[in-house]
C-alpha cells in the first residue's frame, strides 16, 4: 500500500462519504466523524474538489458551517458512461445479428 496516494484516498473517502445517505451532504464535522480525516485537511480538500466543480457548499440556515454535497457534475458523468455502455450493447447487438443471423434478445 506504500505506492498509493494518500491525499487521494483522504479526497475518496470524502467523496463517498457526500455520497452516504442519499446525497443529503455533510458538514465539516460530520466528514471528520465519517472519515476521521482532520476538519483542516478536509476543508483543504472539500475547497479543492469545489474548485473542480466536484462538489458545492450549501449555506445552512443559522450556522456558520455549510453542508457540503456532490456536485451535478457527478450526474453529467453517469449520463457520459450510459451513452457510452448503450453504445457497447448496440455494437454487441449488430455483430451478433451479423454472426448468427438474428436479433440478439436480451
Amino acid at each position: 500500500m506504500s505506492q498509493l496516494n494518500h491525499s487521494l484516498l483522504r479526497g475518496l473517502s470524502i467523496m463517498e462519504c457526500l455520497f452516504e445517505d442519499s446525497f443529503e451532504g455533510k458538514t465539516l464535522d460530520e466528514i471528520f466523524e465519517a472519515t476521521d480525516i482532520p476538519s483542516s485537511t478536509a476543508w483543504r480538500m472539500l475547497q479543492t474538489l469545489e474548485a473542480k466543480g466536484w462538489v458545492v457548499e450549501l449555506p445552512v440556515g443559522g450556522s456558520k458551517q455549510g453542508r457540503w454535497r456532490v456536485s451535478a457534475k457527478l450526474t453529467s458523468i453517469s449520463a457520459s458512461y450510459e451513452r457510452h455502455a448503450l453504445e457497447q450493447v448496440q455494437t454487441i447487438k449488430r455483430e451478433f445479428r451479423g454472426v448468427v443471423g438474428k436479433d440478439l434478445t436480451l
